[in-house]
């Protein structure tokens, strides 16, 4: 598949053939890498769609994911729209993460929690995934718990400061 097909793809890409091309993806290496590029650009709809389709993807495939994730985590810093950042966010809930090279992503999701136009969703899978990264640090659960109850009060939902407190606790027990 070309780069001009691939983009055509992705403007009407339904799940449908999202799990049709998977597999393909995963037989195709230079189909996964030129996805991970729309995935990170910057044409709305081909860069939310793909970010989609890498999402699925790693729940399928981590291992064939795993060599992008840097790259992706040196990105997130810099989206522009909600839809990429809770695609990424939720690609690295799928997967099992060894996150001690990812210092970024835990500035990421702690700046998740205070920008007022990003959308519950994108709070909740930050909380979630601090929560993760707490496990595998012990040594900064505690901090990480303060950040998050100093935005909880902020929060426009009772679902999410409900979240938020029982990732607080777990973080404190251990």
């Amino acid at each position: 598949m070309t780069r001009d097909e691939l983009q055509g793809e992705l403007k009407g890409l339904s799940k449908a053939r999202l799990d049709e091309l998977i597999p393909v993806m995963a037989e195709e290496p230079d189909m996964l890498k030129m996805m991970f590029e729309f995935s990170v650009g910057e044409i709305p709809h081909a860069s939310w769609r793909a970010t989609w389709a890498m999402a699925h993807f790693a729940k399928a495939f981590p291992m064939l994911v795993e060599p992008y994730l840097g790259q992706i985590v040196d990105f997130m810093p810099t989206i522009k729209h909600h839809s990429q950042m809770g695609c990424f966010l939720r690609l690295f809930l799928l997967m099992k993460v060894d996150f001690t090279d990812y210092g970024i992503l835990i500035d990421v999701c702690f700046n998740n929690l205070g920008v007022e136009r990003y959308p519950m969703y994108i709070k909740n899978y930050s909380i979630k995934l601090l929560e993760l990264i707490a496990k595998q640090f012990p040594e900064i659960r505690e901090e990480m718990a303060i950040v998050i109850e100093q935005h909880m009060d902020y929060f426009e939902s009772p679902y999410l400061r409900m979240n938020a407190q029982k990732a607080v606790r777990n973080m404190r027990k251990g």
